[in-house]
Order: structure tokens, then C-alpha cells, then sequence
């Protein structure tokens, strides 16, 4: 009798709009900590990673709310 292969996993477009976001938040706050030293500002290293959390947290929140509902796919 032939077995049934499992199910492949795969990340779904909300966790991949996710990761993206909190891709591009890191980013983000790398380049406005830059910005901000060229302009004369010193930025403490722990005001610099508080800046990375919360535009990590807010891209990732951002880039699961943009993927439009239903767009994924559920499988019991």
C-alpha cells in the first residue's frame, strides 16, 4: 500500500510580507542613525538599537496588515 508523503512546509505570504518588513525595518533605522550622525546628532548605542526594535517591530506589523485577506492558503 502506497503511503501519503507528508505535507511540504512552506512560510505563507503573511509570514514572508513579515519578514520583509522587519528586514527593511532593521535597515531603515541603520540608515536613519547614519543620517543622523552626518547631520551632527550623536546617537547612543542603546537609543540606535531601540530605534531597530521598534521599526522592526512596526515594518513586520506593517507588512503582514498590507498582505490583502485570503491571499494565503490554510491546510488542516
Amino acid at each position: 500500500m502506497a503511503e501519503n508523503p507528508p505535507p511540504t512546509r512552506k512560510a505563507g505570504v503573511v509570514t514572508l510580507a513579515a519578514t520583509a518588513g522587519g528586514t527593511v525595518g532593521g535597515a531603515t533605522s541603520i540608515v536613519v542613525v547614519w543620517l543622523l550622525s552626518l547631520a551632527g546628532v550623536a546617537v547612543p548605542d542603546s537609543v540606535a538599537d531601540a530605534l531597530t526594535i521598534l521599526a522592526t517591530a512596526l515594518l513586520s506589523l506593517a507588512g503582514g496588515w498590507l498582505v490583502p485577506p485570503g491571499t494565503g492558503s490554510r491546510r488542516a
